[in-house]
């Protein structure tokens, strides 16, 4: 056996150690955020053709195996709503993690860990909670997990195996209304979380739920969240100002939008981001108004500039033709997007890189009786 055939060999011998062994590299610039609570964390909002947009550096580990969507569970995706569960409709996530993207550099991928249920209550994701069992009662976690904490923990482990959690995305409270031991059992959730996976102080934002002049049933609850920040280290609070709302508990589609914009600049400058400039050009329905008329080239209405929905300021479609724009818009041209991928070395060291990494594998006795056998 000649030295070039054991040197494959010894190569061969590595790659297959850290296969078997579940070694697998860490992407720094994998950047995964947990998302967990109940109704509109998993979101209610219908899914409208302009969010079925994908970004390829927006991706989610699926939380249930859906044949409906060809996922199976614990595997990533390119990020598109559904976002939770088998059924779900658009979140707050899905424009959090877009606006990430869209804001963090272009070798940063943005994933999402989700694990929601509508209607349950806190409890749900504490570690010592004794409900949401398998299948049994509305907390319909998957059977093989003993709770919601069991659930989101295991995720996001997995997760980690990939890349680095940033952050903590939230939004509950609607079941425990009024209760003032609801904060308290947010705050054990997210101690635990952050010493189960070793976060340190990882933001935490928690979102307000539907205001009570805007219909809601549940507003009463923000005082309560309010609170948080006073009681958990990085956390803070997003504001639902002026969000509209579908019903008296639900946001709707729009709102969502701009939900989940507001999360990601509160979080932006907390993992390093930079805050996306407001286009100057107002709002309409919780979405921005397209400064160029030619985001909208189908004349619905609805157009997208930056990768992000907008609408015409006008309330008809055809309002935009009133004064034409006679400049002439350079092409809009999108640069490449690059996914992370796990790089090597493939410089070749000489003999003894090849007898470190042998006594590495099989422990220093093996390794010189390999090398006193072929040198």
């Amino acid at each position: 056996m000649n030295r070039k055939t054991i040197t494959t060999s010894l190569w061969v011998m590595a790659f297959s150690f850290f296969c078997s062994s579940g070694a697998v590299a860490q992407d720094a610039n994998f950047h995964i955020y947990l998302a967990f609570g109940q109704s509109n964390m998993e979101g209610v909002g219908a899914i409208e053709e302009v969010d079925r947009v994908t970004d390829p550096r927006v991706k989610v580990l699926q939380d249930f195996t859906c044949p409906n969507l060809g996922r199976e569970y614990g595997q990533w995706y390119t990020a598109e709503p559904p976002l939770f569960g088998c059924w779900g409709n658009l979140s707050v996530a899905d424009y959090f993690a877009k606006t990430m993207a869209n804001s963090m550099p272009e070798e940063v991928t943005i994933g999402i860990v989700p694990t929601a249920i509508g209607g349950s209550d806190i409890a749900l994701f504490q570690k010592s909670a004794p409900i949401g069992k398998g299948t049994a009662g509305p907390e319909k976690v998957p059977a093989q997990f003993a709770g919601g904490y069991a659930w989101l923990l295991d995720l996001a482990q997995k997760a980690q195996q990939q890349g680095v959690i940033k952050g903590i995305i939230f939004h509950q409270g609607e079941t425990n209304t009024a209760d003032p031991e609801w904060k308290y059992k947010v705050q054990e959730i997210v101690t635990d979380l952050r010493t189960d996976l070793e976060l340190g102080e990882v933001p935490f934002l928690s979102g307000e739920l539907l205001y009570q002049e805007l219909g809601g049933c549940c507003g009463v609850h923000n005082s309560e969240i309010a609170q948080l920040p006073n009681i958990i280290s990085n956390a803070h609070v997003v504001s639902a100002d002026g969000l509209a709302g579908a019903d008296v508990a639900h946001f709707t589609s729009a709102s969502y939008r701009e939900f989940g914009r507001r999360y990601a600049k509160i979080m932006l400058p907390l993992v390093g981001g930079e805050i996306p400039v407001d286009n100057g050009c107002g709002e309409k329905e919780g979405q921005p108004i397209c400064c160029n008329a030619n985001a909208d080239p189908d004349g619905d209405g609805e157009g997208t500039e930056d990768g992000a929905p907008c609408q015409v300021a006008g309330d008809e479609p055809e309002a935009e033709t009133e004064t034409p724009d006679t400049t002439e818009t350079p092409p809009v041209t999108t640069p490449p997007v690059t996914t992370p991928t796990d790089t090597s070395s493939n410089s070749s060291g000489g003999g003894s890189l090849h007898w470190l990494l042998i006594s590495l594998l099989l422990g220093s006795g093996l390794a010189r009786l390999f090398k006193s056998k072929f040198e």
